[in-house]
């Protein structure tokens, strides 16, 4: 799926004229991801409407198992669609979306999602450690201490985006807080927040409103559901609840 799939149409439609906005926005609320991007390239005047239009984004529905859904495609979504509160449900399933292209959609939407659904490839060529799963648990893992860090000595937080253009310099800072053998149970986190005085609870989460979370491996092992696991606890904290307080109901 290329969000630039055909060159942008004339101004307007001719056959849209007799159409109000607030039609033309209902109708394009029923179609899929593809489909409403496949119809904004048509003319200029649903270009417009579609990515400064909230109510078309209340959901994030990526088409399940694309390859063609990758980060550049996701960069031109988030760079096209107006930052708001109306996105509440972001999904990947499957698709070829790194970290980096994940973070850079909590970046723009996290504020607002409410439930968000993640569902990663398996790698039959990579190590255990160089799954896309890991990856994303490894990056969750040093954005969380940073953010912790950070907080400790009442600093201002970066963002998704500012940590995803910055990574090494903050896996550097955070360094002497990583523990490869950290195991995935609420409990352990605690312990291991509260061993470096770190805070287990964030005064200013970057996923605030996020009520309920889905992750996912398409291939499931031991290795994998450790990442997974510790997803979990990691995704709790950045949205705000206390690690304190053990498992979320």
């Amino acid at each position: 799926m290329s969000l630039d799939l055909f060159p942008m149409g004339p101004p307007t439609n001719p056959s849209l004229r007799s159409l109000s906005a607030e039609t033309l926005i209902q109708v394009m609320s029923y179609l899929p991801l593809r489909a409403r991007v496949n119809l904004s390239s048509t003319c200029k005047q649903l270009n417009h409407l579609t990515y400064n239009s909230p109510n078309l984004w209340r959901n994030i529905l990526f088409p399940k198992g694309d390859p063609k859904i990758n980060d550049a495609v996701v960069a031109t979504l988030v760079r096209r669609i107006t930052r708001c509160d109306a996105v509440k449900e972001l999904r990947l399933d499957g698709v070829a979306v790194s970290e980096q292209g994940v973070l850079l959609l909590l970046d723009h939407f996290g504020h607002s999602v409410e439930h968000l659904d993640l569902s990663f490839h398996f790698d039959p060529f990579l190590l255990p450690h160089e799954q896309p799963v890991a990856r994303f648990a490894m990056h969750l893992k040093i954005f969380s201490l940073t953010l912790g860090y950070h907080q400790k000595f009442d600093n201002m937080p970066p963002t998704f985006k500012e940590y995803s253009d910055n990574h090494l310099d903050f896996f550097n800072q955070t360094h002497h807080f990583h523990d490869r053998f950290l195991r995935t149970d609420m409990d352990s986190f605690v312990s291991y927040f509260e061993h470096y005085g770190l805070p287990t609870q964030l005064d200013d989460p970057p996923l605030p409103r996020l009520t309920s979370i889905r992750i996912m491996s398409h291939v499931p092992d031991g290795s994998t559901v450790h990442y997974l696991k510790k997803l979990r606890v990691l995704i709790a904290y950045l949205s705000g609840y206390d690690l304190a307080r053990g498992k979320p109901a």
